[in-house]
């Protein structure tokens, strides 16, 4: 007793938890050493009901309340609230709570620790702030900003986006209702490729607005990568370049025109040059000085016309030589340059972005360069608080999955000790129990098995992280091999059929494809027809998209193509969608077992490959899986 109790001393006092233990109405009468070191107090001031004096004030009664429900349950418990520190800081803490119950299952002890969490606390607080930061910002831009998941599929607008369309969603019936039909097959071809390939995404397009009117913007769309290069968001948004487009296009007219009064067309020319809303400059082809400025170059740059005229960008500090080589070079290499993101300086000294375009035009029987500029500051700002956003979500999701993936098997711990326990009185006590006794016994060993099967399931469905292992060329024929094994008495039992032929090689993680399958032939065994033989068909092989019956696969991208039927139970097409999702079921849990977690774990092993899965039933007749994932 000795031995066991220095043992515990010594461990409770050098663990990084406060720790305490409470007898069953919950008076605390021990504290661990750091306990007694983080709040200044002695165990007599701490001890009973003591605790209060550390607690915020604001949380007291709160803490109270939900303490005196918690003593009489045998349950164990989590609640967090900020405690003080010696120094009089306050930090936030999680506390854990266990009962200790007596041979007759009475609450004699209470054992518990409280985490500092103060840190995780204020990083959830920060990264709030920080959301808010961003979205206020994006709804203050010009632009039509949206955001999308790796696939495409929407996830943000912008409010200038809403007020422009009309609408919120970004799904493909909304883009088809809202892009030019000339322009839309286009544009969706582009986006295709970059889904594919991870190219930055350009376009011209004529968006309608609500009103009815279609003007050209300018559409980018920039991917954002996490810590292990893959693309996990896009950021996009549409720039009105309608003005821009219309001046050009009559200027060209205009131009091509050559009508007998050169200066009255001369006149418009400049008229529609100086009322552009972005900045224009027309300069001397040979000797590259400025010989015209509008407005908004004055406006936006801060130079006078007098300062700008007769003098070419270098001169005046507008641009370093570095860049104005490049955008020389590029002309005479193509003719023009058209929106080449460039640093510019005003004269303030200020540096922003923008969107450079020249050209060379005609005026009479002379040649000119005229050059457009378009600020894209607030834009680049938008994208790079967009990426660190992104960036501080995904190590924030990393971190709680670690913490649900902890969590979850501490659940396991109290959890065997029932099933134990439950073992032991099944083994020599249940001749003592009544009927009803022997009822309520054998409800909560299901209950605990259910338990049990949800948490396993939990933790597998955690531990299908795509970024841990690499692809491998794996024959699945292999695999279906191995599950057929697996469930070889079950197979036998219901004189199941397994039809699996000619299985192909394909690129995949084979330890969480063989999850799959088991989760597939599991889900096909127990929702069987009782009225006939269950029949399984699995099929596999490599395809191109432009031959398989999906409009999300690229025609020319080539995918593995596996196809797994039954003859089962089957389900409504309407729930089509709903099977895939976490805890969602069709039947109760007395008519088929079951977590209502395998079809999701399904769905998150095909993602991880980058992949798609359907599912297709009807009632009675069966349901057929398709899941397709790139062959290499």
């Amino acid at each position: 007793m000795q031995e066991s109790e220095e043992r515990f001393r010594i461990f409770s006092n050098n663990i990084q938890n406060l720790a305490w233990i409470a007898d069953g109405d919950g008076n605390i009468f021990w504290y661990n050493q750091r306990w007694l070191d983080y709040s200044g107090l002695t165990l007599e001031e701490m001890k009973g009901w003591g605790w209060q004096k550390v607690h915020h004030p604001d949380h007291v009664e709160r803490i109270l309340e939900i303490s005196k429900k918690l003593w009489v349950t045998n349950e164990p418990f989590e609640l967090t609230f900020p405690l003080r520190r010696a120094d009089g800081e306050y930090r936030w803490f999680l506390t854990r709570g266990v009962p200790i119950t007596d041979e007759n299952g009475k609450i004699h002890r209470w054992i518990g620790t409280n985490t500092d969490i103060d840190d995780k606390v204020k990083i959830e607080n920060e990264l709030k702030e920080r959301e808010e930061r961003f979205r206020s910002l994006v709804q203050t831009l010009p632009q039509l900003v949206w955001v999308t998941d790796a696939h495409g599929n929407g996830e943000f607008s912008s409010f200038r986006w809403k007020e422009y369309t009309g609408i919120e969603a970004l799904g493909e019936k909304d883009w088809i209702a809202i892009v030019h039909p000339d322009d839309y097959e286009n544009i969706n071809q582009v986006w295709k490729n970059s889904l594919a390939t991870g190219e930055k995404y350009i376009c011209d397009v004529r968006l309608k607005s609500k009103e009815g009117e279609y003007r050209w913007h300018k559409g980018k769309a920039n991917p954002i990568f996490d810590e292990n290069n893959t693309i996990v968001k896009w950021v996009g948004s549409f720039t009105d370049t309608h003005a821009e487009k219309s001046f050009t296009k009559e200027l060209e007219e205009k131009v091509a025109l050559r009508t007998a009064d050169l200066r009255e067309s001369e006149e418009k020319f400049f008229t529609l040059f100086n009322l552009s809303p972005i900045c224009k400059t027309l300069s001397d082809v040979k000797s590259g000085k400025i010989l015209m400025v509008n407005d908004e170059f004055i406006n936006t740059f801060g130079f006078s016309r007098e300062e700008a005229i007769d003098k070419t960008s270098l001169e005046i500090g507008m641009i370093d030589a570095e860049s104005r080589e490049a955008i020389i070079q590029e002309i005479k290499a193509n003719g023009r340059i058209k929106n080449k993101e460039i640093e510019f300086i005003k004269k303030s000294g200020e540096k922003f972005y923008g969107l450079t375009s020249s050209e060379i035009i005609k005026i009479g029987d002379k040649q000119y360069f005229l050059g457009a500029i378009n600020d894209i500051s607030d834009r680049k700002k938008a994208e790079e608080n967009l990426e660190l956003k992104n960036i501080e979500l995904q190590k924030l999701n990393k971190e709680l999955q670690s913490f649900a993936y902890i969590s979850s098997h501490d659940l396991q711990e109290p959890l065997r000790k029932i099933q134990t326990f439950a073992s032991r009185i099944q083994g020599k006590e249940v001749n003592n129990l009544s009927e009803q006794g022997k009822d309520y016994f054998n409800r909560m060993q299901h209950a605990a098995q259910r338990m049990q099967n949800l948490i396993q399931d939990l933790l597998t469905y955690s531990r299908m992280n795509k970024n841990e292992p690499r692809l491998e060329p794996t024959d699945l024929g292999e695999i279906v091999a191995l599950i057929i094994e697996d469930y070889k008495e079950d197979i036998l039992e219901k004189h199941a059929i397994i039809e699996a032929n000619d299985l192909c090689v394909a690129n995949i993680i084979p330890f969480q494809f063989e999850q799959l399958m088991h989760n597939l032939m599991g889900n096909a065994l127990k929702f069987s027809n009782p009225t006939m033989p269950p029949y399984i068909k699995i099929k596999a092989r490599n395809e191109y998209g432009k031959e398989l019956k999906n409009e999300k696969l690229l025609p020319q991208k080539k995918y593995c193509h596996i196809s797994f039927s039954d003859n089962g139970i089957g389900f409504d097409q309407q729930y089509s969608e709903k099977i895939f999702e976490v805890f969602q079921r069709l039947h109760g849990k007395n008519e088929y077992s079951g977590t209502g977690i395998g079809l999701s774990i399904v769905k998150k092993i095909v993602e991880n490959h980058e992949g798609i899965i359907t599912a297709t039933g009807e009632v009675n007749k069966g349901a057929t899986f398709d899941i397709y994932i790139p062959a290499n």
